[in-house]
């Protein structure tokens, strides 16, 4: 059994999305906001045995933007970056990435985000 409280789905992976609640913790909630057509495959087990919920919200609005960000901010929360290839070899099209895909601009030119702004490096 994991021990996130909290999993925020980004990704359009409903196969990623399914792996992922195992590494739920006891009370632990999957918030999907990663739009996709694919079913999340989730046994009762999996829910009942850890008191586990999935949760779908659709983040969207400008405000809850701008709240998120002053809260990502306010507590120090810092985002995982990882310069990877496509692995699908395919391009971002095929959308079956397993996290979050920001495409380059350049081999020496990269999108950072900033809590404050948007700047590249």
């Amino acid at each position: 059994m994991g021990g996130a409280q909290v999993i925020l789905a980004t990704a359009p992976n409903s196969k990623a999305m399914s792996e992922l609640i195992d590494g739920l913790g006891p009370n632990g909630k999957l918030m999907v906001i990663g739009a996709t057509f694919d079913p999340i495959e989730v046994t009762p087990p999996q829910l009942i045995f850890g008191n586990r919920t999935i949760q779908g919200w659709a983040a969207g609005t400008p405000a809850d933007s701008e709240d998120t960000l002053r809260f990502a901010e306010l507590t120090g929360v810092r985002p995982m970056i990882e310069p990877t290839r496509s692995k699908s070899g395919r391009g971002l099209r095929a959308n079956d990435e397993r996290q979050r895909t920001v495409p380059r601009r350049s081999d020496d030119v990269r999108l950072v985000y900033n809590a404050s702004r948007s700047t590249t490096r």
